[in-house]
């Protein structure tokens, strides 16, 4: 089961406020959707990762994992009132931060200028 928190910011106007973080894990896939808005604009970052809990249990404390490799499609989409963007240029890196909790940073760019930035910081038990 995962349960998690979320930091969206997008640099031109700060820290949005999170509405919806949401992780669900399928037989193939977890899908993360992480949204938030500002006083005029709605934003929403989608992307699936094929990482199966297994591979989430044999991170290492503290040791920083590209996450791109995990992503289904190579995939991350960017979405601002309804007009959905996939992201080009971006990193991912995710740690594990103690024996349950990991964070994921998304930075991600626009002609090379740093756009914003997600965290999501979420714990994963086993059922």
């Amino acid at each position: 089961m995962f349960n998690g928190d979320a930091l969206f910011k997008i640099y031109k106007i700060n820290k949005l406020s999170v509405d919806n973080l949401s992780i669900e894990k399928t037989d193939n896939y977890v899908r993360f959707i992480i949204e938030g808005k500002d006083n005029n604009d709605n934003y929403k970052i989608i992307f699936l990762s094929s990482i199966t809990s297994e591979e989430l249990y044999k991170f290492k404390i503290n040791e920083e994992i590209d996450f791109n490799k995990y992503l289904l499609n190579n995939e991350t989409k960017l979405i601002v009132n309804d007009e959905e963007k996939v992201l080009d240029d971006y990193t991912m890196v995710i740690d594990r931060y103690t024996e349950d909790n990991y964070l994921i940073d998304i930075k991600f760019n626009d002609k090379k200028n740093l756009l914003g930035e997600v965290e999501i910081s979420f714990s994963y038990i086993e059922e």
